[in-house]
């Protein structure tokens, strides 16, 4: 029995500085489907589903800087009605576009997540180039009087801009960043600023611990080597035990 209990000890010893990782969580928030509350029904409302709350903004305000809009959803997700737009909101044909001002859908949450990709979906045959931004706020945070060009001194990272062709297929547009902050744009990039529309149906994310640890969430071994020390421990057990009776 020495040797078992040897076993044994090493095993534990070995589980209780030992650790690995494990894939992080990925989760995906799906804009097509009713969200979990909402607040406002006008420019400036919200909307927000399981973790994450979404609003709508345009670069109407006095020298292009954003102005709060109204934040819409149909069957295909996430839809955008901006001030200078003056037409009946509640029109399907609202999506996240450039033409007039460009749009811009905020997601905020309430921890740190490793954004993934984002499925967007136009209503009709369109160019679908975005431009994004993912940064890390403090609550109460507004895009409000801020431009596009100053997001990156509030926050935000650099723009990233994603192109593609006309289509009125949904398209998966994969993103990069970590942070509890999303701006998903209508393309700003230079040269690609007329024709870009498209609603935004689901999000995918990763479940980090923090902006340090932002792609394996750690896990201690101790648990899985401990149960498998037990387990030779008893093989071991029962095998001597039936040499002995023999």
């Amino acid at each position: 029995m020495i040797k078992s209990k040897g076993l044994v000890q090493t095993v534990v010893a070995v589980a209780l500085t030992a650790g690995f990782s494990l894939p992080a969580a990925a989760l995906s928030v799906n804009f097509t489907s009713s969200p979990s509350a909402s607040n406002g029904s006008g420019y400036g409302n919200s909307m927000t589903f399981g973790n994450v709350t979404a609003s709508a903004f345009a670069n109407t305000g006095s020298g292009g800087t954003l102005q709060t809009a109204q934040l819409l959803r149909w069957n295909t997700g996430l839809g955008v009605c901006n001030r200078a737009e003056k037409k009946n909101c509640s029109n399907p044909q609202h999506q996240v576009d450039n033409s007039h001002a460009i749009d811009l859908v905020a997601f905020f949450f309430d921890e740190t997540v490793k954004f993934d990709s984002v499925t967007i979906d136009p209503y009709g045959r369109y160019d679908r180039d975005i431009s994004y931004w993912v940064g890390t706020v403090g609550n109460g945070f507004s895009l409000t009087g801020n431009t596009y060009a100053s997001l990156e001194g509030v926050g935000f990272g650099a723009r990233t801009d994603s192109y593609s062709y006309p289509s009125n297929s949904p398209l998966t547009v994969g993103l990069t960043g970590t942070g509890n902050a999303l701006l998903v744009s209508a393309s700003i990039a230079a040269g690609f600023t007329t024709n870009d529309f498209f609603k935004i149906s689901s999000l995918n994310i990763s479940e980090v611990t923090g902006p340090d640890n932002p792609t394996p969430v750690p896990l201690p071994a101790a648990a899985w080597l401990m149960m498998s020390g037990l387990a030779a421990y008893g093989w071991t057990a029962r095998k001597r035990k039936a040499v002995s009776a023999a």
